[in-house]
């Protein structure tokens, strides 16, 4: 009797397993996704876009922690967030103490991919508003600008990426990559 409930039980979830998947569940489109031709297919969504981009701006410099809290003009009393090893001066390259996320060289490189990703897509735009257009592209090359001149302001000399890439590796470019100078970005 037992033999034959655990036979049958077997029989059952595999007649269920077998049959519960068909080809169309699996091949469904994610719902909070778009593919990149639809985006740059409707000017609406590539102007969503480039609006996103501005998200590396960050709260304009209106962060929790201060500039004033890296110094001994105030005290940032929440602890854990890397403060201390500025105000206590013992910032190194291995520690260097806070550094604000947005300001960050990988940040600052996803945001640099995106204007090129948009400049690239809008030089032949598969939507007609012109006016639209020429917007979205002053708005990616005054970005990316932006984010070059920060670049610039934080680390120095960086590595100039003019075309978006396929898949990105930001801190193993190639030895064939321009490096910036500083009077490249300032003219």
């Amino acid at each position: 009797m037992k033999g034959f409930n655990y036979l049958s039980i077997t029989a059952v979830s595999a007649a269920l397993f077998l049959s519960s998947c068909n080809g169309d569940f699996v091949n469904t489109k994610p719902l909070d996704q778009l593919s990149e031709s639809t985006v740059w297919t409707d000017a609406a969504l590539s102007e969503a876009f480039v609006t996103e981009i501005y998200a590396g701006l960050g709260q304009g410099g209106f962060n929790e922690q201060m500039l004033a809290s890296l110094t001994d003009e105030t005290i940032f009393t929440h602890p854990g967030r890397s403060i201390t090893t500025i105000t206590e001066s013992r910032s190194n390259p291995a520690d260097p103490g806070w550094i604000n996320g947005t300001l960050s060289w990988q940040q600052m490189f996803i945001r640099i991919r995106a204007c090129n990703l948009a400049l690239s897509k809008l030089e032949k735009p598969l939507f007609t508003d012109a006016t639209l257009v020429e917007r979205l592209k002053g708005e990616a090359k005054f970005l990316r600008a932006y984010y070059n001149h920060q670049l610039v302001r934080y680390y120095g000399g960086f590595p100039v990426v003019e075309r978006p890439k396929e898949k990105p590796s930001f801190y193993a470019l190639t030895t064939t990559t321009n490096w910036c100078a500083t009077t490249e970005v300032f003219q």
